[in-house]
């Protein structure tokens, strides 16, 4: 790695550590939005859009840092749904709706695309 990467490396993450909020902080925000408003999250620079995958503990043990990471719908997670669909059809007669009051994380279910 050359020094100038290096440096633009340390850049991008003071940048980032610079941008980083609490939960309090990301609660504030969401105060006056009621409970069952829906969160965007914009679109990559590739203009896909992008998506809750989870929420995960990053931080040191018994210490709390929280992960809130996203997954990018670009042509290939689309083609890869798009299959394990037609495969699901192909298998099952038929599909009921899926109940929305279960919550799984998409590398629970089998056959769906996993997170790049």
């Amino acid at each position: 790695m050359s020094s100038r990467q290096k440096v633009i490396d340390q850049k991008k993450q003071e940048l980032a550590n610079e941008r980083t909020i609490t939960v309090g902080e990301l609660r504030r925000w969401l105060s006056g939005y009621p409970d069952d408003a829906e969160v965007i999250f914009g679109c990559s620079l590739d203009l896909n859009p992008l998506v809750f995958y989870r929420v995960k503990n990053r931080g040191p043990q018994g210490g709390f840092l929280a992960s809130i990471e996203l997954t990018e719908i670009d042509d290939q997670f689309a083609e890869e749904a798009l299959r394990t669909e037609a495969e699901a059809r192909r298998a099952l007669p038929s599909m009921p709706d899926p109940d929305p009051t279960i919550e799984v994380q998409r590398d629970q279910v089998k056959g769906m695309p996993k997170k790049r």
